[in-house]
């Protein structure tokens, strides 16, 4: 059997938790039988027995949710992490997961450090990033200059879960390139368009809290004007028809497609 893990899951209240770490766990943990530990670590003030209980709901694991543990902490107070240190005594393998913002990947890296928890040439202390690291260059040059001061890039692991983005994103390219696709793909010929975003869960709007600590909601974002293939912008009224869906028609004749019927565009909302 595999050695035993010890998972220290920093803002493990959180929705990527929730939705990607703690499911991917118990599978393992079901299939592999792999002995893993889950040790949440966050600001959120709740139980030990509350954390088990949303680890057991989201993990769908009984074994898994016996042993984890929960420890408050204050990312920017150091001496806040001798509690997690007391919860590590005498662990094989320790693995350190930032599922948190960027911003506060310096203060747990430093907590890490100053507490002892953080071991360079240590193969049984290692770290998980998520992406994206910051949010410009210098403040990635900077975040990996940390994580090189705490941990040998052996050590290291960054993880992008969003990896069919450059797909997507890469329909604009066969749109245009495509000599097949081009001269069809336009507002004359195709009259609706359905995305569907396979997800068992209704996306939340949270509470994010900015770079001076206060918490607001985000901006709606302006609903972009779809562009035809002359580059002409359609002025267009959208609808809230559902929580996952939105109906968007031409706002006046000129700008209806071609058989003289209001399009239908239906989509996540802004």
């Amino acid at each position: 059997m595999a050695a035993a893990v010890d998972l220290v899951v920093f803002g493990a209240s959180g929705d990527l938790t929730r939705r990607k770490i703690l499911p991917s766990l118990g599978r393992v943990v079901s299939r592999e039988g792999q002995p893993v530990r889950v040790i949440g670590a966050g600001r959120t003030h709740q139980s030990t027995a509350d954390f088990r209980a949303m680890v057991k709901e989201t993990s769908q694991s009984e074994r898994l949710s016996a042993s984890a543990e929960w420890v408050q902490l204050d990312y920017s107070d150091p001496a806040t992490f001798t509690r997690l240190k007391e919860q590590l005594t005498g662990s094989q393998t320790v693995i350190f997961y930032l599922a948190t913002p960027p911003e506060t990947f310096g203060d747990i890296l430093a907590g890490l450090t100053l507490s002892g928890l953080a071991t360079r040439a240590d193969a049984t202390r290692r770290i998980v990033v998520e992406k994206p690291l910051g949010h410009n260059l210098p403040s990635a040059h900077r975040i990996n200059a940390q994580l090189a001061e705490a941990f040998d890039e052996e050590q290291i692991f960054r993880i992008d879960h969003y990896l069919a983005k450059d797909t997507v994103q890469n329909v604009l390219a066969l749109r245009f390139s495509n000599s097949l696709f081009e001269p069809v793909w336009n507002r004359t010929l195709i009259e609706t368009i359905l995305i569907t975003v396979a997800e068992d869960r209704q996306a939340r709007r949270v509470l994010r809290p900015d770079r001076r600590g206060a918490r607001h909601h985000p901006e709606p974002r302006p609903a972009a004007p779809r562009i035809d293939h002359d580059g002409a912008a359609d002025d267009v009224r959208c609808r809230l028809r559902s929580a996952s869906e939105t109906s968007c028609t031409p706002r006046n004749a000129a700008a209806r497609s071609g058989n003289g019927r209001a399009r239908t565009v239906r989509g996540l909302p802004g």
